[in-house]
C-alpha cells in the first residue's frame, strides 16, 4: 500500500497513467491513513484504550505450562481433527506428487497445475468450504495446538500432523504467500511463548528474527519462484521477490484506479469473492481478474489468474472514495476491538492461537478486499470459530456440573 514507485506501471507495462489516475491513487492512500486515525479515535469510547503490560504478559506466558485451566481442550481436538481430515480429503491432489517428482517441469505445466488446483477448489460448496478452511480454521488449529502442546505433550503428534497437512496443501496450491504466512505465524507463536510482545533487533530474539527474515527473502521466496517458473536463475528469482515486495503492489493498485470508473463502471459492492459464492458472476465481478484479463487477453472472463491489490483497490472499484474511507474505518475499528479483547482475556492457548491467527489474516488486506479477508481469509471467521469453541466447551462443562438429583429421569 506504500507508494514505492509512482511510474512503475509505465516502466513495467508501457502504460502512461494520467495525472488524474495518479491523483486518485495518492489521495486514496492519504485518506486511508487518515481514516485509520479516525477509526482509532471513534473506537476508543466503545472498546477502551488499555495497553498490554509487557511484564504481566511475560508472567502469564511463563506460567502457561503450569495452568490447569482447560480452556477449550474438551471440544477442540475433535474440531481440529475434523478440519484437518475434511480439508485434506477434499483438496489433496495425488497427481501433484507425480508432477513435482518428474523431471519435465515447465512454467506452462506449473501454471496448468495451479489453475487446475484453483478450479478444483471452487468446484462445489464442499470444496469452497475446504478451501476456506485452508486459510482459516486449519492455521487457527495449528496455532492453538502450538500452545496446548506446551501444557500437555500428548497433543504434539496432532500438532505435527496438522502442520504437515497445512504445509503440503499450501505448497501444491502454487501460492507463494501461504507457506510464508504459516511459517511466520509459527514464529509469532514461538515469540509469544517466550513471553515477548515486541522485538528488539539487538537481543537474541531480534537476531533470530533477522535470520528468519533473511532466510525467507533470500532462500525460500526465490526457491518458490524457481519452482513456479522453471528455468529461471536464482538471481532472476531474487529480482522477482524484490519486485513483488515493492513495485508489484503499487502497479496493481494503480491499475484499479485507472480501470474504474474510466473503463468499467464502479461495481457498487459486488467485488467480494465471499458474496460471489452465491452468484454466477465470480470472474466478471472480481476487479483483480477483470483487470488482468482486460490487459493481458482483452477478455475480462479469463479465470487463469488475478492481479491482487490492497483492500482500497477493491473499495475504490466498489464505491470510490466513500468505499476507501468506510472500509478503512471498519478495519481499524475491528482490529481495535480484537486488541482490547486480547488484553482483557486470560492468556489461554485458544486466546493466544486465535489472536495470532487474526493477526496473520491482516496480511491478506494487502492483496484482497475487506469482505473476502473477513470471511474467506479468517479476519472475522476465525474469531467466530473461537466463540463457537468456547460456547460448546461451556455447554459441556455446565452439563457436567448438573447434580444427579436435577437430571431428568429416562
Amino acid at each position: 500500500m506504500i507508494p514505492f514507485n509512482v511510474d512503475i506501471t509505465y516502466r513495467q507495462m508501457g502504460l502512461q497513467l494520467s495525472d488524474q489516475v495518479i491523483l486518485r491513487w495518492l489521495a486514496s492512500l492519504v485518506l486511508m491513513y487518515i481514516s485509520f486515525v479516525v477509526g482509532i479515535i471513534i473506537s476508543r469510547p466503545f472498546f477502551g484504550k488499555r495497553k498490554l503490560s509487557r511484564k504481566e504478559f511475560k508472567q502469564d506466558l511463563l506460567k502457561l505450562a503450569t495452568k490447569k485451566r482447560k480452556d477449550v481442550r474438551d471440544i477442540f481436538p475433535f474440531f481440529a481433527i475434523f478440519v484437518a481430515i475434511f480439508t485434506f480429503w477434499l483438496l489433496w491432489r495425488p497427481d501433484f506428487i507425480d508432477y513435482f517428482l518428474t523431471g519435465d517441469i515447465t512454467a506452462e505445466t506449473y501454471k496448468a497445475a495451479r489453475v487446475s488446483f484453483g478450479a478444483n477448489a471452487n468446484n462445489g460448496v464442499l470444496l469452497r468450504i475446504a478451501s476456506t478452511f485452508r486459510f482459516t480454521a486449519l492455521p487457527l488449529c495449528l496455532y492453538i495446538l502450538f500452545f496446548i502442546r506446551k501444557i500437555n505433550t500428548k497433543y504434539t503428534p496432532l500438532f505435527w500432523a496438522i502442520f504437515c497437512i497445512t504445509f503440503l496443501l499450501n505448497l501444491i496450491s502454487g501460492q507463494k504467500g501461504g507457506v510464508i504466512l504459516i511459517l511466520l505465524g509459527l514464529f509469532l507463536c514461538w515469540l509469544f511463548s517466550t513471553g515477548h510482545i515486541t522485538i528488539s533487533l539487538t537481543t537474541k530474539v531480534g537476531k533470530r528474527f533477522i535470520g528468519i527474515a533473511l532466510l525467507l527473502i533470500f532462500i525460500l521466496l526465490p526457491f518458490q519462484y524457481m519452482v513456479q517458473y522453471p528455468g529461471i536463475t536464482y538471481q532472476e528469482g531474487l529480482m522477482a521477490v524484490a519486485n513483488r515486495l515493492s513495485g508489484e503492489v503499487s502497479r496493481t493498485l494503480q491499475l484499479h484506479f485507472h480501470v474504474y470508473p474510466d473503463i468499467f463502471p464502479h461495481l457498487n459492492g459486488a467485488s467480494s469473492s465471499f458474496t460471489n459464492i452465491f452468484t454466477d458472476n465470480d470472474v466478471v465481478l472480481d476487479p483483480g481478474r477483470v483487470i488482468r484479463g482486460y490487459f493481458l487477453f482483452s477478455d475480462i472472463t479469463d479465470a487463469t489468474g488475478t492481479w491482487n491489490a490492497a483492500f482500497i483497490g477493491a473499495a475504490w472499484a466498489d464505491f470510490s472514495y466513500f468505499g476507501v474511507v468506510l472500509q478503512s474505518i471498519l478495519i481499524v475499528s475491528l482490529l481495535s476491538y480484537y486488541h482490547q479483547w486480547f488484553i482483557g482475556s486470560h492468556k489461554t492457548p485458544s486466546v493466544l492461537g486465535t489472536y495470532i491467527a487474526l493477526s496473520m489474516s491482516t496480511f491478506f488486506l494487502s492483496e484482497g478486499n475487506f469482505l473476502t479477508t473477513l470471511f474467506s481469509f479468517g479476519l472475522g471467521l476465525n474469531f467466530i470459530f473461537y466463540l463457537m469453541l468456547r460456547r460448546f466447551s461451556s455447554l459441556k462443562k455446565n452439563k457436567k456440573k448438573i447434580p444427579k438429583s436435577l437430571k431428568p429421569s429416562i
